[in-house]
């Protein structure tokens, strides 16, 4: 979490030109300007003194880094940004340097000693080169850098590095989330939405592009990150979101901003609904459902029926649903299909060929789009759980809500005025 505030501040603190990488190409953030690049690894120890060992392995990941990349076309500045419980002020290079002469660790010497240390041995050097090495190569590789015959000499000289690197002393998380708020309130906005809206928003955004597989949607800039959250509106509820605040504010909040999606009688509200949450939440959607519609769509002269769309592979769980409630409450529902396994857009969208008062419409993710969504009149999309892709379209508006049980939805809509038990 501390590194994601750390990403959030670096992004503030920018200049234009510069582009912040999470999970960069070198280290958790690269800032990149057409001449430069600072690496930032971020490593944070609250409750832990410091102690070399705990920081060799970053700083070597950089010094072999520094080796095997003599010739970036940038200049390259490698900093690691570390919190302890006695938050010391620097590193001495001889400290360091005295650290590696002394290890015999065998992972640290596996990992990084052919990378940092010239060996004359051709036997020993082709088996550190192997893709895969049998634990008797290991042994080799261990005993050959453990023999005092063998004087580790590196490959470039570790002062030339240490001009390169750099040891900050960094700040309480606490701090970098307040100075996170400040930063926002001054581009802005006002402190209380900064604290309440974009803070958390933001927050949840660079966690999610960190995530990300490819590099290059992993890269923003601070105008970016400002245009989009001036866009958003209300809370991106994720996984994020509850790591930094409770999960009962979180909830509260967005009901709270949400209730105005729910109070006009001839909105179209749409609900997607991600694999994992039908298939957390299988034995309550019929409920749901049964009780959504009689809360928003029992003036049937005046409210518009809900749509309900489920991210599911095949047939069967749209099969049960639909018979389901037609044995058990009488309520039928237009899926669009006019016959098995043919789906039929004039169907779900005009309302053709289904019983005249269903009371709701339901069907496949696979069957829908944005212009479906369009043309069925959707005023809200709603999406429950975790979603890979949105549709997004400015006909309408998209909500993210990624929750993970029922009780939280139904909070959510107004079905529930208080959370269940253990939520908060």
């Amino acid at each position: 979490m501390y590194q994601f505030d750390k990403s959030l501040l670096e992004i503030l603190n920018s200049n234009d030109g510069q582009v912040i990488t999470l999970e960069g190409q070198i280290e958790d953030i690269d800032i990149v300007t057409d001449s430069s690049i600072e690496t930032i690894q971020c490593k944070y120890h609250e409750d832990k003194d410091f102690a070399i060992s705990s920081v060799a392995e970053p700083i070597l990941d950089m010094f072999c880094h520094f080796i095997e990349n003599p010739s970036s076309g940038k200049k390259i500045k490698y900093v690691l940004y570390a919190y302890f419980n006695d938050n010391v002020e620097s590193i001495q290079q001889s400290d360091f340097n005295d650290y590696i002469m002394k290890a015999t660790n065998k992972d640290t010497i596996l990992k990084y000693f052919h990378r940092l240390f010239h060996i004359e041995d051709e036997a020993i050097l082709n088996i550190c080169n192997k893709t895969k090495r049998t634990d008797s190569d290991k042994k080799q590789i261990v005993d050959y850098f453990n023999d005092e015959k063998n004087v580790r000499k590196y490959k470039t000289p570790i002062g030339d590095f240490f001009v390169c690197f750099e040891y900050r002393k960094a700040e309480k998380h606490s701090v970098i989330k307040a100075r996170n708020v400040k930063l926002l309130q001054d581009s802005i906005d006002d402190g209380t939405t900064a604290f309440n809206l974009y803070y958390p928003n933001a927050f949840s955004k660079i966690a999610m592009m960190s995530s990300l597989p490819d590099i290059a949607d992993r890269k923003i800039t601070k105008r970016d990150l400002l245009e989009w959250l001036l866009n958003q509106k209300s809370f991106l509820i994720n996984k994020w979101i509850f790591e930094i605040e409770a999960k009962g504010k979180v909830l509260k909040q967005k009901k709270s901003y949400l209730s105005q999606t729910f109070s006009g009688n001839s909105h179209v509200r749409a609900f997607v609904f991600s694999s994992a949450f039908l298939r957390n939440n299988a034995d309550n959607l019929n409920s749901f459902f049964i009780e959504y519609v009689n809360k928003y769509y029992w003036k049937k002269r005046l409210q518009r029926p809900p749509i309900f769309i489920l991210d599911a592979t095949d047939m069967v769980l749209l099969n049960f649903i639909t018979e389901n409630l037609y044995t058990g409450y009488k309520m039928t529902i237009n899926n669009g299909y006019v016959v098995v396994d043919k789906f039929s857009e004039d169907c779900f969208i005009n309302n053709t060929n289904c019983a005249a008062d269903f009371s709701m419409k339901i069907t496949l993710a696979q069957n829908i789009d944005s212009e479906m969504l369009q043309r069925c009149g959707v005023n809200y999309l709603y999406y429950v759980g975790s979603h890979s892709e949105q549709i997004h379209n400015s006909c309408f508006r998209t909500e993210s809500l990624g929750i993970s049980t029922i009780s939280e939805l139904r909070y959510l809509v107004k079905l529930d005025l208080t959370l269940m038990e253990g939520t908060q």
